[in-house]
């Protein structure tokens, strides 16, 4: 997911090991991974875009992904076209593995609440049910309580998913059972503690006063929160440099062990009361309101592309549009594969897909390809000038009506934050579809 810092610290890691080599690397997303229909859905298809037989090697990313059933097709084709792969963040049989040892870690952050603040009434928030990271964070959870001695409650324990509502959520439930303001809260990502923490500052309670809060990833916002959340740093950009340095050796025909871990690492915020927090809070404050003022300009940004786009009339008309919108936000280069099918005012099927013969709008014209010549179309050969290339489906509710091709930049993921820019361009695709559709009837 663009949006995961997951993603963005192990592409560093990735492209650190591939500095010195001559390379391509192309990214495929989706933004429905926690469904569980994901795997059937047109969305999903993204991933088989790919000709893999085209690849020398592939890394999946896999550790956000809660069904597996696309990533399973994926390995099929793999192991079929003889292309080695690496999976990070999640194992699937057969394939070498990197991952963050998360029980050890979770154990730790657990352990350090019980051993070293006294905490003995601990609650847990959880991730979704069905990938190993969850289960392994769970694991490290309840091991380290039986190991010290506590009973596990299962009122206590909840699983839902990763997202900042999760937290808020989280809270609810646990005040409704009279659980919400126990000695300590471990959460699985700083998302949910952050969503903990304000839902509990609604009501009137604070962390570290009222209750201890403990994070994982890392992330900037839990560092600038205040309190500043303790939490645990996984090292991506470390399993992103060992998992490219495993499919080097892969596709030398050197032998690898299959199972690598990376060890992560304890950081002693205030949200849990260790009085040598890292963070001061006068520069928390200052990065926190620049990250808000950059938001807010970035948000204004992309309401002034929708406005200008959601009155397109046809392909032509978009393309003038998207060079206006680029001559005044300075966007990532990036082109449209559109499905023939919307751009004539013809009925799409939620099983089209991407469609066999699309268009192509870019900055170079409107050009025309076909899933034949693979998921860069030929016509775009030399437009762009980096080799780091991400993938993106475009569709609105179960209609899919092509994908972005976007270039790796520095100011890529102002746009891509939350998938919000293609699901902006979606939105102005189906608009230009239904205008279309009603020239071409003169309703």
């Amino acid at each position: 997911m663009w949006d995961n810092s997951f993603l963005m610290d192990a592409l560093s890691g990735i492209e650190e090991r591939f500095e010195d080599i001559d390379h391509s690397l192309h990214i495929c997303n989706a933004y429905d991974l926690f469904s569980d229909a994901f795997s059937d859905s047109m969305e999903s298809k993204i991933y088989e875009l790919s000709r893999y037989d085209k690849y020398d090697g592939v890394i999946i990313a896999c550790n956000t992904v809660g069904n597996k059933g696309g990533i399973v097709k994926a390995l099929e084709l793999l192991r079929k076209k003889g292309v080695p792969s690496v999976n990070l963040g999640s194992r699937v049989d057969g394939d070498a593995y990197v991952n963050v040892d998360y029980r050890k870690s979770i154990y730790g952050i657990t352990e350090h609440l019980i051993k070293e603040h006294g905490c003995r009434r601990i609650n847990y928030i959880g991730g979704t049910k069905t990938t190993l990271g969850s289960q392994m964070r769970l694991k490290g959870f309840i091991d380290c309580l039986e190991d010290n001695g506590f009973e596990v409650e299962k009122d206590r324990i909840l699983q839902l998913n990763y997202n900042y509502e999760d937290g808020l959520e989280a809270y609810e439930i646990f005040k409704r059972r009279g659980l919400h303001l126990p000695d300590a809260v471990v959460c699985a990502n700083d998302n949910t503690a952050l969503g903990y923490c304000d839902a509990a500052g609604a009501d009137g309670f604070y962390a570290p006063k009222d209750f201890a809060i403990t994070g994982f990833d890392g992330i900037t916002e839990a560092r600038e929160y205040d309190p500043s959340i303790t939490t645990v740093n996984p090292d991506w950009e470390s399993m992103g440099f060992t998992g490219a340095d495993i499919l080097l050796k892969l596709m030398a025909g050197e032998p690898v062990e299959t199972d690598y871990y990376s060890p992560g690492r304890l950081l002693q915020n205030k949200s849990c009361g260790c009085p040598n927090a890292l963070e001061d809070s006068r520069i928390s404050a200052l990065a926190k309101l620049n990250r808000s003022r950059r938001r807010r300009q970035i948000d204004a940004n992309l309401k002034y592309m929708f406005q200008n786009l959601s009155r397109a009339k046809d392909a032509e008309d978009m393309l003038k549009k998207f060079t206006f919108i680029d001559n005044s936000l300075k966007m990532p280069l990036f082109a449209l594969c559109i499905n023939d099918n919307l751009l004539e005012g013809r009925k799409i099927a939620p099983d089209d897909g991407f469609g066999q013969s699309m268009k192509v709008l870019s900055k170079s014209g409107i050009g025309s390809s076909t899933l034949k010549e693979g998921i860069v179309p030929e016509c775009l050969k030399g437009y762009f000038d980096k080799n780091i290339l991400m993938f993106s489906p475009l569709y609105f509710n179960d209609i899919v009506f092509g994908y972005s091709i976007m270039q790796y930049s520095d100011g890529m993921l102002d746009f891509v934050k939350n998938g919000v820019f293609f699901t902006l361009v979606s939105n102005s695709l189906e608009r230009m579809r239904l205008k279309l559709i009603i020239d071409k009837n003169n309703f």
